[in-house]
């Protein structure tokens, strides 16, 4: 295998995911079992593992709960998921069941871009007289 392709090989031979945009396409939901752990599920969607939970929190994704730990597993759904990705932030992208929901999670998504983007402005020119204004696209 190659470094461009979707897997990487170790030393011990296993397969380990690259989490590549472009590795994301090649993912065959049909390949995978009909319940998904939540590390699956993250790894499917391109997000963390915390956000698959916040999800399931928000009634997002429906988990089933397994064992007497509760363990969270998702039932694969092959048809109705939507992806979308904002072409001007293309950071922002996100799947989800519904248009609804996608809008939601982009939403969030940028909203979490930029809540990122600030504290990173705002350590970058920390100690440092800074004027800022509020800008309001219409």
């Amino acid at each position: 295998m190659n470094p461009d392709q979707y897997a990487v090989q170790d030393e011990r031979n296993a397969v380990k995911k690259t989490g590549k945009v472009e590795d994301a396409v090649k993912l065959d939901i049909n390949n995978l079992p009909d319940l998904l752990t939540v590390k699956e599920v993250a790894n499917l969607l391109r997000v963390s593992p915390l956000t698959v939970k916040r999800w399931g929190a928000r009634g997002k994704l429906s988990a089933i709960r397994i064992n007497s730990r509760g363990d969270r597993r998702y039932k694969k759904e092959a048809d109705g998921w939507y992806s979308g990705q904002c072409e001007e932030l293309p950071e922002a992208i996100s799947q989800a069941p519904t248009l609804k929901e996608l809008k939601e999670n982009i939403e969030d998504a940028i909203r979490l871009i930029f809540q990122f983007r600030r504290e990173e402005a705002a350590n970058k020119y920390k100690g440092q007289k800074v004027t800022r204004r509020k800008l309001q696209l219409v």
